[in-house]
């Protein structure tokens, strides 16, 4: 991946962040238990490793690991009968 691309790539992954932050935020207004903060901890973690890795496969880690917590939102969300849609994702690896 060319270095531009990783770039552009890294950014979109962190507004997602950013973006399921607001999400829980949300989320939590309405009801949704975040004990301990562990999913805001992990969220304000995932965005400081982000910001510090330039490594392709540790940012395709990082990305997973923000999916795994929209689907946890999502699927709430979708219990209250609320409609979701789910964020657009960069890819890290050469296979577009």
């Amino acid at each position: 991946m060319d270095e531009k691309k990783k770039q552009k790539a890294k950014k979109k992954l962190l507004k997602n962040v950013v973006s399921l932050n607001d999400n829980l935020d949300f989320c939590k207004d309405v009801g949704f238990l975040d004990s301990g903060e562990s999913l805001y901890n992990q969220l304000v973690s995932l965005e400081q490793e982000i910001h510090g890795s330039e490594d392709p496969i540790k940012l395709e880690e990082f990305s997973y690991l923000a999916k795994n917590v929209e689907s946890q939102l999502e699927f709430f969300l979708d219990n209250l009968g609320h409609n979701t849609s789910s964020l657009d994702w960069p890819m890290f690896s050469d296979e577009e």
